[in-house]
């Protein structure tokens, strides 16, 4: 869990005891309610839930909130254990790396317009028109053409 993939949920359990002979324990998020043997809780960097019965937690990230992330931050939240007579509460900090995640680019279209014979010059923005470039850490992309198809490339 510690070094869980970028945008992957990532699951535990709680481990609680109670002295107390035969007691069954639930579990929660502080000041939220249980729907359906879940409690939920939205964060700003994820939505953390925890299965009343067991205790086992599951934090999904909000991948677009991460990616905008400029340096290392954490989301917490409190956790409950009850025995049904006495409730105790534990934080859960959530370490979050902002990471560089790799651009990507999938095809460029063919760019038109140029004749035979003659030069013609490839501007950024023609390029990245013609391009799916996407970075979601930032909006700059630069390109490096690295292979020519067909014809001559100058600089």
């Amino acid at each position: 869990a510690e070094n869980a993939a970028n945008g992957t949920a990532v699951g535990i359990t709680a481990a609680s005891t109670d002295v107390d002979a035969g007691t069954t324990l639930t579990y929660g998020i502080s000041g939220e309610v249980a729907a359906n043997g879940v409690v939920t809780k939205v964060g700003t960097y994820g939505t953390l839930a925890v299965t009343v019965a067991s205790g086992a937690y599951t934090f999904t990230p909000n991948a677009v909130a991460i990616n905008a992330l400029a340096a290392n931050t954490s989301e917490t939240f409190t956790l409950s254990v009850s025995d049904g007579t006495a409730t105790t509460t534990a934080t859960l900090t959530l370490n979050l790396t902002g990471v560089n995640d790799t651009p990507t680019l999938a095809a460029i279209a063919v760019l038109t317009g140029a004749t035979e014979d003659t030069a013609y010059e490839i501007s950024y923005a023609a390029l990245a028109a013609a391009a799916d470039e996407a970075d979601v850490d930032s909006s700059g992309l630069s390109f490096r053409i690295e292979a020519v198809s067909t014809g001559t490339l100058e600089k």
